[in-house]
């Protein structure tokens, strides 16, 4: 999947492992119709690693984060979830 592309599931349960070179916070995000989250429970990352249908695990030993999403257990309302990383590093660029 390149990034920014749309594909049909075909299982309830996927996985986005997200790495690279340098450390990335990597979350989460339940997103309603209007592209907002309902409250701060919609937004799962290192610090709060559960949500709504959606749970976080931070890589060890060199390996990326994931998130993880049951669709099952997504709650109604939430159209999208957008997974998404920031650089950990002071300095740090994408490009870099």
């Amino acid at each position: 999947m390149t990034p920014g592309s749309n594909i049909p599931l075909s299982v309830a349960r996927v996985t986005v492992d997200v790495t690279a070179p340098v450390r990335l916070d990597v979350s989460g995000l339940l997103l309603t119709a209007d592209g907002k989250v309902r409250s701060d429970d919609d937004f799962v990352f290192y610090n709060q690693p559960s949500g709504p249908g959606v749970t976080h695990r931070a890589g060890a030993g060199g390996a990326g984060d994931s998130i993880t999403v049951d669709t099952a257990a997504v709650p109604p309302g939430i159209e999208k979830v957008v997974v998404t990383a920031s650089l950990d590093a002071a300095g740090a660029t994408f490009a870099g």
